[in-house]
């Protein structure tokens, strides 16, 4: 039985990679990079890894950022756990690097 693929890599893509532990563990390893770029060598792909521990999709406690939210709305979805420091960086969200 053929399945179509779950995500398609044209020629050029960039990927990048945002989450939390498991993936900020792969920055101590190049198996998913050396996978994709053996996969498709001639694809000249950028391969991104933003993960850092501690994250989540909705809160990214740093320092450095004023807030931690991911996006508008996001401490809606969040339990107590999930505070905001009040902090005041002047950092960048992931978000606006992308």
């Amino acid at each position: 039985m053929h399945q179509e693929p779950l995500v398609v890599v044209k020629p050029h893509s960039s990927i990048v990679l945002i989450g939390n532990n498991l993936g900020s563990r792969m920055l101590n390893f190049g198996t998913f990079e050396t996978e994709m770029q053996l996969r498709y060598p001639t694809d000249s792909l950028v391969i991104r890894n933003m993960c850092d521990g501690g994250d989540t999709p909705g809160f990214r406690p740093h320092s450095g950022r004023v807030s931690p939210w991911a996006f508008p709305g996001a401490e809606k979805f969040q339990t107590e756990l999930a505070q905001n420091s009040g902090s005041e960086g002047a950092f960048e969200t992931p978000d606006e690097w992308l």
